[in-house]
């Protein structure tokens, strides 16, 4: 019996052979749905015990921690910073809540799950909040239904579960299978915020922390969000002229990190808390990636920069040679929007490299070399 209580395949080919004994023509869709309501009613609300609220849409959802009084709802337009978990409805457990995990944000999940990577930076998502944000229709229906601090657990068909890109996202956030179609799914999802600016808030980010960190204000700025922080400018060096070349070795990282342990030494500081979102210098990709870098250093010519790697904020380092005496030799830091860094849509992850969301601010190390001289 209890075999039967879980078992959503089982019911739902039992469905399937009735109902196709009496008609071939009944749709998947209206067979799924049968089975998932008795799934439900056998495995969630039994007893008559509306366990998980159904909604006048169909879903059905469970209010595992509620908001706080007061807490404020999302408007239209707003940007959300929300954690997930996808599970498979198949062989969930309702005693312990354990399931076959397709999806997360967490890195605990991520480190059970064996998907754990360095290069990984395990943050609440943030998306606009409307309805075509890439969400599964469900997780955006039931965000609908949310404030900041509410956390609930959505028993959803297929239909509500359409594979989107929050279930594409590569590297760590994966669980461990894909999603298969025409198969109901359970996602735990909390809404941990509400960003109503976010642009606005990473310019402000970016402003403040020249200010309090180097002493720098609007004057300062190479164009408009850019600060540069020269560390070394050797004064026996040649400047790098606009038809030379220089090979700059970098590190970027996200700058809202810096906000929690400003010291100064931020790449080799022990008690940091940067996260490296990627360098061609070996021993900072070591340290923080626990690996060696697979790329060589950038060939610059400041007359004619490259158009890629776009990822390595080649906008705001053009701004920079162009208004600053760069030696070769050279070592500076500085500070930028996302517009200037990983463009203002942020940054798909590649081979090795971790994801840059919109509207991060960047910090970045650069070295400049008049040769390649690796590592």
């Amino acid at each position: 019996m209890e075999l039967f209580r879980r078992a959503l395949p089982v019911i739902l080919a039992a469905v399937i052979a009735v109902s196709c004994s009496k008609s071939e023509d009944v749709p998947y869709s209206e067979l799924e749905l049968k089975s998932f309501e008795k799934w439900m009613e056998l495995n969630i609300n039994t007893g008559g015990v509306a366990v998980a609220e159904k909604f006048a849409d169909g879903l059905y959802v469970e209010w595992l921690q509620q908001a706080p009084a007061g807490a404020q709802a999302p408007s239209w337009g707003d940007y959300v910073q929300i954690e997930y978990r996808g599970l498979l409805i198949s062989d969930y457990d309702p005693s312990t809540g354990n399931a076959t995990m397709f999806m997360t944000r967490l890195e605990d999940d991520a480190r059970k799950l064996g998907t754990f990577t360095y290069y990984t930076h395990y943050v609440p998502q943030l998306v606009i909040y409307n309805r075509n944000n890439n969400l599964m229709s469900g997780m955006q229906s039931a965000l609908e239904k949310m404030k900041v601090g509410d956390k609930v657990r959505i028993f959803m068909t297929s239909s509500y579960a359409s594979p989107t890109s929050v279930l594409t996202t590569t590297y760590g956030y994966e669980g461990n299978t894909s999603v298969p179609s025409g198969v109901p799914v359970i996602v735990e999802l909390e809404l941990k915020g509400i960003v109503e600016q976010p642009q606005t808030d990473e310019e402000n980010f970016v402003n403040d922390f020249a200010s309090r960190q180097w002493g720098q204000s609007l004057r300062d700025t190479v164009r408009e969000y850019i600060y540069v922080n020269m560390l070394d400018r050797p004064v026996d060096a040649d400047t790098v002229k606009s038809d030379s070349t220089g090979y700059l070795h970098y590190a970027a990282f996200f700058a809202y990190d810096l906000q929690v342990d400003p010291a100064y030494d931020y790449l080799y500081d022990p008690h940091r808390r940067l996260f490296l979102i990627e360098s061609n210098i070996d021993s900072i990709a070591r340290k923080y990636f626990r690996t060696v870098s697979t790329s060589s250093s950038v060939s610059y010519k400041p007359s004619s920069p490259p158009e890629s790697p776009a990822a390595m904020a080649l906008d705001a380092v053009t701004q920079i040679f162009e208004n600053e005496n760069i030696r070769y030799g050279s070592r500076f830091e500085f500070i930028t929007t996302s517009s200037y860094a990983y463009g203002s849509g942020g940054q798909s992850p590649a081979s090795q490299t971790t994801e840059v969301l919109p509207y991060q601010p960047v910090y970045f190390y650069i070295q400049v070399e008049d040769y390649d001289y690796g590592e």
